[in-house]
């Protein structure tokens, strides 16, 4: 955001976001929003709505808007630079006041049917070696006002070392991403066979409302085979279905409710099948934030 125009100002109640165009479309009333002024106030504090001047005040949860769009537009530039910028470098002063760097992965594991988990790894490594995988945003998120400028931040800091570390980086956040995306498949199966049970469950029970119970069932002409002799009845829920329908005239208020019965389930059971055909595993470098000293950075 503030490399398109954008500024976050301290407040006394959290901080002020000052928008870009871009940014700045569709926010209407949302709590905050001041239109005149392409401001937005913004509060940590849950329990804060308005400002000592009784000004409303929104807090920046994960489903705000703002938040959407942020993720939206780091999808968009996750995979490159844009106009001989780099969106995705950042710097901070270090808490622990040592240089580090924090890479920062976009894990995804699709299916047919599209996108079914995405999940944002961080990844530390240190000057001396060792490399962290931090699971929890609030361990390695900086605060706003711990920004630090990246003019020579790489060139002070990192440039004996630096390359070496995003490249240690990646391997660590592909085993770690691995080893989510496999605990993800096995929980995505059960759920996905949870809901195939509670469609056909929906399936048996809309079928004993337009057909009858089984057993009140009793053989129709479709269940009589060469020279009258009766055939079993068809038993599951599609067979019976399908018999139904067949059994009725074209056009029936009857035949069309069985009709469309069946063409809810088969497409159901479609978009669940697509569901459960996972692709491999993807992972693509999403940012870089430069952990540097405070007052070394110029």
């Amino acid at each position: 955001m503030t490399v398109e125009g954008g500024q976050v100002q301290p407040s006394p109640y959290g901080f002020d976001l000052i928008l870009p165009d871009a940014w700045a479309r569709g926010l209407g009333d949302l709590p905050g929003w001041d239109e005149t002024r392409k401001r937005l106030r913004i509060t940590g504090d849950l329990n804060l709505t308005e400002t000592h001047r009784g000004e409303k005040v929104g807090f920046l949860g994960r489903a705000h808007p703002i938040v959407q769009r942020a993720i939206e537009r780091v999808r968009h530039l996750a995979l490159g630079q844009h106009q001989g910028v780099d969106r995705r470098v950042s710097a901070a002063y270090a808490p622990d006041g040592r240089p580090a760097l924090i890479a920062t992965f976009l894990g995804r594991r699709p299916s047919r049917a599209g996108r079914e988990m995405e999940r944002v790894l961080a990844i530390r490594v240190d000057p001396d070696g060792p490399t962290t995988v931090v699971t929890e945003s609030k361990d390695w998120l900086p605060a706003i006002e711990a920004g630090a400028p990246t003019r020579t931040a790489w060139e002070n800091h990192f440039a004996a070392w630096g390359r070496a570390a995003i490249a240690a980086a990646a391997e660590a956040a592909r085993g770690a991403f691995g080893a989510i995306a496999e605990e993800f498949a096995r929980d995505h199966a059960r759920i996905l066979s949870q809901e195939r049970k509670r469609l056909d469950d929906w399936l048996k029970a809309r079928v004993e409302e337009i057909c009858g119970r089984p057993r009140d069932e009793g053989p129709t002409l479709f269940d009589r085979g060469e020279g009258g002799a009766e055939t079993a009845a068809p038993r599951s829920p599609i067979e019976r279905l399908n018999a139904f329908t067949a059994g009725q005239a074209a056009g029936t208020k009857a035949r069309t409710e069985a009709e469309t019965v069946l063409d809810f389930y088969r497409r159901s059971i479609a978009r669940l099948e697509e569901r459960g055909d996972l692709r491999e595993p993807e992972l693509a470098p999403l940012g870089l934030l430069l952990l540097i000293p405070r007052g070394q950075d110029e």
